[in-house]
């Protein structure tokens, strides 16, 4: 069985492909199917050149250097999908399986595979379909995460479901330790899946469009954040999207405050802190609001 990775740069398609390479290395899966390509938009990064002479840093955590280590063809999205669709067509490939990528395969690439085209999609579908299930999914305060193989189709994440893994997101995670907990999810998926790909026998069950929510990218206003939710909800969301010059607006009476940490949470009241639902404490550019439920402590941006 041939296979054609395609996928970006970051742990949600790099833990599956690894996991693929790791298996192929074993000597009951030696045979059974190999990896023939792999396609990326994102390889500047890990490129120096020394003279005329491109270097690629092999230690780099990319799907670039994990061809490079493995000696597998990479093909490199330069402008669009269609730069590579010919190289795709002339590998034969009787699966392409996609991680955290963002273009949307034509039915032409569709169509290219004798089993199919599959993606790991980071949510349990059909719930939070689109391009930031994770960003969603904190903000609705929606806490079965987990990931999900299916069936592409000419419609974003609504094919039929091969497998999938729900896990569970500590309180307090960053973004790096959410996608990690995802990727490590989306390897054990796929290779719970792969058996059934190589024996031509695996289980498809249609996504229940009763069920089906999608959310496009988050806009300005989403980051805005509101007493009206529980503390809880509020940390872990502002948590999991802290990033440098990110800020989150919070109005209260009025009033804007503009955070750029959350540093706890909990159910009664901070000592030296006098905040109520319609007058926050405020210390040494710290903030406590009290919430629908429970009391958060963050910290000020210094503006």
């Amino acid at each position: 069985m041939k296979i054609i990775y395609i996928g970006s740069d970051g742990p949600l398609s790099c833990a599956p492909l690894k996991a693929l390479l790791r298996y192929t290395e074993r000597d009951s899966f030696e045979n059974e199917f190999r990896i023939s390509a792999i396609v990326s938009d994102c390889f500047n990064s890990t490129h120096e050149r020394v003279g005329h002479i491109p270097v690629i840093d092999y230690r780099s955590n990319s799907l670039e250097s994990l061809a490079f280590q493995h000696n597998i063809s990479l093909f490199k999205i330069q402008k669009s999908l269609s730069d590579v669709i010919p190289a795709i067509e002339s590998c034969q490939a009787d699966i392409i399986i996609v991680s955290c990528f963002a273009y949307k395969l034509p039915d032409s690439v569709l169509n290219i595979p004798r089993i199919g085209c599959f993606n790991i999609h980071p949510s349990l579908l059909p719930a939070f379909r689109g391009p930031s299930p994770l960003f969603w999914q904190f903000r609705a305060e929606k806490c079965d995460f987990g990931v999900s193989l299916h069936r592409m189709t000419s419609k974003f994440d609504n094919g039929n479901i091969i497998a999938q893994k729900p896990i569970i997101i500590p309180d307090g995670s960053n973004s790096l330790q959410a996608i990690e907990l995802l990727a490590h999810a989306s390897a054990e998926t796929l290779l719970q899946a792969l058996p059934g790909f190589i024996q031509g026998a695996f289980k498809e069950t249609p996504q229940d469009e009763t069920q089906a929510s999608y959310q496009s990218f988050p806009l300005d206003d989403d980051f805005i954040v509101t007493t009206e939710w529980n503390a809880r909800r509020m940390f872990n969301f502002i948590c999991v999207n802290e990033a440098p010059g990110l800020l989150f607006i919070c109005e209260v009476s009025g009033q804007s405050f503009y955070i750029s940490r959350a540093l706890s949470y909990q159910k009664t009241a901070y000592s030296g802190f006098k905040a109520c639902r319609d007058k926050p404490g405020i210390k040494n550019n710290q903030l406590v609001l009290a919430c629908s439920s429970g009391f958060i402590h963050c910290e000020l941006a210094q503006l």
